[in-house]
């Protein structure tokens, strides 16, 4: 057997896409891995200009071979700021400002822009998948270390590779996202009566108010999209992140959707409105676009040309919902946020990164912080779901929440978050579990606890530290506790310099300007 020999490429065209796609479809055991990840899309990305340096992205995969052979691949990215992640580290890049540590650039493995659970190592099933993943961390640490790279993270993991990582010195931040498994419905008449009585009426007479406005939704797989289409599908989503400013977050370029036309159409789905009676492909007046795995279905993107309320629901949740269960499709993910989801039967489920950092002072804070900010994680999510509008009979599947392996040792060792919130005329001590003590989790006390602090509110940003919905800032104020008790620690004494500064520049354009850095060489 050949010995093995590692490569960093200068992105995903410097791979075989024969080897890179047989590597995928060994790893997943599937014959129809995630489109995500296939070569094709990540080439894609990158050939488009969506995924280049000039916007904060430069593709680095890191390659394991034997000879000519690839056996072992991680598609890796550098990047100069945290947009298009979905997993939101600010509070850390805050917590190295006040360490004199530079954050960024930081090095990402994810599919670009895409929220979609499965990240790992892809490694040939012939090799010994746990030995491969030590090595490629340990020349992940050498890299950063060469180039003076401060934080790795792994985001949204496959959570068969995650225990590998784990064991390999990684450590784990839950997250969580909105997912509809399908339990065995037949017709969207089973989903429907999944929920209560008020719920029932509140999406038949959303359904109804499309209809009444004379649109009708249609679903358009594979060949039978237009290519025109896609490109009206690149000026809807343009369009919809346009309405929101600086916060639109476009990311893909009309380039790639012109490619996806040709090489992607395979794995997309569009759900088109139209006047009633007319073509689909003739004149849309508002579009979805998803991807499609063997079994899985993920809503992308969307945008409208008109005003029509619950039109939004109807062509990028129910019309995919009742498509999917006409076509065996046990899995829909309709993308990142939306609190909205969870009243059309979407289910709050975990979602894991992996983290590791190069100095030492700054993992021992946030390996301190982070079993306490999981612990909370799992109480948001238990209590979503204790509220989601299903009957009493119905019981969602979902998936179960990952117990980090050193979370419970690392809990008892004394980690506990405890944190005063200030408001006016109260003082409330919260336990690390973010709930008052003495009080059960879930109802009026969690409600509480969510509230939003008022202008007139003393010391505002402590009362957000305990608030999961600025997590950012609630990070961020937990971390800078947790950074004071650090400094007795040895870690902090054996902190190392801050990075030096790379050499290669990386301007970001677009609302993405703010965030300029450098990226450094990795050849």
């Amino acid at each position: 057997m050949a010995a093995l020999q590692a490569r960093w490429h200068r992105g995903i065209a410097d791979l075989p896409e024969t080897q890179w796609d047989r590597l995928l479809a060994a790893a997943s055991g599937s014959p129809a891995p995630l489109p995500f990840y296939r070569w094709r899309w990540l080439q894609q990305l990158e050939s488009s200009g969506s995924i280049v340096p000039e916007q904060g992205w430069q593709s680095c995969p890191l390659g394991l071979w034997r000879g000519d052979q690839l056996v072992a691949v991680a598609p890796l990215y550098l990047k100069g700021h945290s947009y298009g992640e979905f997993v939101f580290d600010q509070s850390f890049a805050e917590l190295a400002a006040r360490l004199g540590l530079r954050y960024y650039p930081k090095l990402v493995g994810m599919s670009p822009v895409s929220p979609v659970m499965g990240y790992r190592f892809w490694i040939d099933p012939a090799e010994d998948a746990a030995q491969l993943t030590a090595l490629m961390l340990e020349l992940i640490d050498g890299f950063c270390l060469e180039h003076g790279i401060l934080s790795v993270n792994f985001l949204y993991v496959d959570p068969a590779w995650a225990p590998l990582a784990e064991a390999a010195g990684c450590a784990l931040w839950l997250n969580q996202q909105s997912t509809w498994t399908n339990p065995g419905f037949t017709s969207f008449e089973d989903y429907l009566a999944s929920f209560n009585a008020n719920q029932r009426r509140n999406i038949k007479r959303e359904r109804r108010a499309v209809e009444a406005a004379g649109l009708t939704v249609t679903p358009l797989a594979g060949d039978a999209i237009p290519p025109a289409l896609l490109a009206r599908m690149h000026d809807f989503y343009a369009m919809h992140c346009a309405r929101w400013g600086p916060w639109g977050s476009k990311y893909l370029t009309e380039a790639f959707f012109r490619a996806a036309a040709s090489d992607l159409r395979e794995h997309l789905v569009l759900f088109a409105a139209h006047p009633s009676g007319a073509s689909p492909a003739a004149d849309p007046l508002a579009m979805s676009l998803c991807v499609r795995g063997a079994d899985q279905l993920w809503g992308r993107y969307w945008g409208s040309a008109v005003e029509l309320e619950n039109l939004h629901f109807e062509v990028c949740y129910y019309a995919p919902i009742a498509w999917a269960i006409e076509q065996g499709i046990t899995r829909f993910d309709p993308g990142a946020g939306g609190s909205h989801k969870r009243r059309r039967g979407f289910v709050a489920e975990p979602r894991i990164s992996l983290h590791r950092w190069s100095d030492r002072r700054f993992a021992a804070i946030l390996q301190q912080w982070l079993p306490g900010a999981n612990e909370q994680m799992r109480a948001q999510i238990e209590a979503i779901n204790a509220e989601l509008p299903f009957t009493a009979a119905y019981d969602p599947p979902h998936a179960p929440t990952p117990e980090p392996r050193t979370a419970a040792s690392a809990h008892r060792a004394g980690c506990p978050l405890v944190a005063t919130v200030h408001r006016p005329g109260s003082r409330r001590v919260f336990s690390d579990q973010g709930r008052p003590r003495g009080r059960p989790a879930g109802g009026r006390a969690l409600r509480q606890r969510h509230r939003r602090p008022r202008p007139g509110d003393r010391s505002r940003d402590r009362c957000r530290a305990q608030l999961p919905r600025g997590r950012a800032a609630a990070a961020a104020r937990h971390l800078a506790g947790i950074e004071r008790q650090a400094t007795r620690h040895p870690a902090h004494r054996r902190g190392g310099a801050a990075p030096t500064e790379p050499a290669r520049p990386c301007p970001v354009s677009g609302p993405r300007a703010a965030a300029r850095r450098t990226l450094p060489a990795p050849w």
